[in-house]
């Protein structure tokens, strides 16, 4: 039996990143016993894979350990240039990540696993996934009960943080979006926080009232895990969190700023990305500590985030839930003329229009059904039939949503 060690000291975003391929790893070496040298704090998310873990170290003092083990494997995105991928037995020391840097133009996660391929390893990708256990599931439904928190709740993560604060949109703009959440949709957001004084979760909280908001911070990342797996949505900035609620298979809208999302989203099938990028701007890390305009993140309104939320409701969110909490009504902010092409309908309050090439008898058979009723449930029988085109008039905001009283 080899003994192996893995290093990967990295963020929240970067460890769940990193599944895909510790899954590999560990396949390959199923007989073997296998450290894995990763934050305390994320031994949670990885336990499954591990026999034993080791305390952090910087990769000078992991080197130190290779007496110790058959192999050290240290892992980051890209692997010293002057390494050289072994042809034939793997050697005491290994890197894997890209030597060229990311030159195949493929998420970060996939270039990882391509260079284990490179090395003889093989393996089958499959998106990162983290399972809460027992313990952090019933520890989720008590925080969860003591809030009155029920599964007919509309419940909606929101994380205003990143690591990294040039990825941050501004705190405004959730306000206004928690706002829309609360009032709009009648649904419970919560905050996953580093702890409980995060300033920007906070002053988030400080503009509701008792019982819309809550602070989930302080606890252990499966608990957090956990209680986000409840929820029916996440929203936040490009960051670990994000990576989280897709890794437990919650819908995610993640607004990207000067970060790529084709290399660094998460990677799951619900998912909807807010971004807005000069394409004459690099982008990237190097660049964003730099800039001072930022306008990769500042163009993007409150609107193009509700936007996004919409298109997810539409596409991942159950219809009974979010129709049992919600009803329709005409804006009052829209105008309708009749056009060469067609009808135009415009919301002039928010900007948002759309032409009626085709279909509009249905169209206006749908306003008129929602201009006089008081509920959905005249349209819940239909809305198998009507509900994508209903979804198309909300997206246009010439229909909106409102809580039901």
């Amino acid at each position: 039996m080899k003994r192996v060690l893995i290093r990967r000291v990295d963020n929240l975003g970067d460890i769940l990143i990193f599944i895909p391929a510790l899954k590999i790893l560990r396949k390959h070496f199923h007989s073997d016993h296998l450290t894995l040298m990763v934050k305390q704090s994320h031994h949670a998310l990885v336990k499954e894979y591990a026999d034993a873990f080791e305390e952090p170290a910087t990769i000078e003092d992991f080197k130190l350990l290779s007496d110790q083990y058959d192999h050290i494997i240290n892992v980051e995105y890209s692997s010293p240039v002057d390494y050289i991928i072994p042809d034939g037995e793997l050697p005491s020391e290994i890197h894997f990540g890209n030597p060229r840097g990311n030159k195949m133009k493929l998420h970060m996660a996939r270039s990882i696993c391509k260079n284990i391929y490179s090395h003889g390893i093989k393996g089958r990708f499959s998106n990162p996934k983290f399972l809460p256990d027992q313990e952090a599931l019933r520890a989720a439904k008590e925080w969860l009960d003591k809030r009155n928190l029920t599964s007919s709740k509309l419940v909606i993560s929101v994380d205003p943080n990143s690591g990294f604060d040039k990825k941050c949109w501004n705190l405004k703009g959730f306000i206004s979006v928690c706002r829309y959440l609360i009032q709009e949709l009648n649904a419970t957001v919560i905050i996953p926080a580093v702890n409980e004084n995060d300033t920007r979760a906070l002053e988030i909280l400080a503009n509701f009232p008792e019982g819309g908001c809550h602070i989930l911070g302080g606890y252990s990342i499966d608990i957090v895990a956990a209680i986000i797996n409840n929820c029916d949505l996440h929203i936040g900035n490009d960051s670990g969190i994000g990576h989280l609620a897709a890794a437990v298979n919650v819908p995610v809208v993640i607004i990207f700023g000067p970060t790529d999302p084709y290399y660094w989203k998460p990677l799951t099938n619900k998912i909807v990305i807010v971004r807005k990028k000069d394409s004459e701007c690099p982008g990237g890390y190097d660049h964003a500590k730099t800039c001072l305009l930022q306008t990769c993140l500042t163009e993007i309104s409150v609107n193009d985030v509700i936007d996004g939320i919409l298109m997810a409701f539409s596409n991942y969110i159950e219809d009974e839930k979010l129709l049992s909490v919600i009803q329709l009504k005409v804006s009052e902010n829209i105008s309708i003329k009749k056009t060469s092409k067609g009808y135009l309908l415009a919301n002039k309050l928010t900007n948002h229009s759309c032409l009626i090439q085709k279909g509009w008898r249905e169209v206006k058979q749908v306003l008129s059904e929602v201009e006089n009723t008081n509920a959905t449930t005249s349209m819940l029988d239909k809305k198998n039939e009507i509900r994508p085109l209903v979804d198309f008039l909300v997206m246009h905001r010439v229909l909106e949503l409102k809580p039901i009283l």
